[in-house]
């Protein structure tokens, strides 16, 4: 009777490509950060700023007074929107 025996196969493993590192990604350069992911990558627009595209493009801005995420204190100061940002007017 022949002995049993069995082979244990492992995957070869292949190192990640940060393509984040390599600059190998279409992430807005101004406005986003490439988030390094096994075998891909994400892109997530800064703050501010948003994107119909997954952050290829981070070209519309968040207007942060009507989503209300400003910090200004709403009894004393208003919140004005600018590109990508906010101000709070006395």
């Amino acid at each position: 009777r022949p002995e049993a025996s069995s082979t244990l196969f492992t995957p070869m493993s292949t190192p990640n490509a940060n393509e984040c590192e390599t600059l190998a990604n279409n992430c807005d350069t101004d406005r986003a950060y490439c988030n390094d992911t096994l075998g891909s990558f994400t892109c997530t627009c800064i703050d501010g700023w948003s994107s119909t595209n997954d952050g290829v493009d981070c070209d519309v801005d968040v207007d942060e007074c009507d989503t209300k995420v400003d910090t200004c204190v709403e009894s004393r100061q208003t919140c004005n929107n600018t590109m990508g940002s906010f101000s709070c007017v006395p």
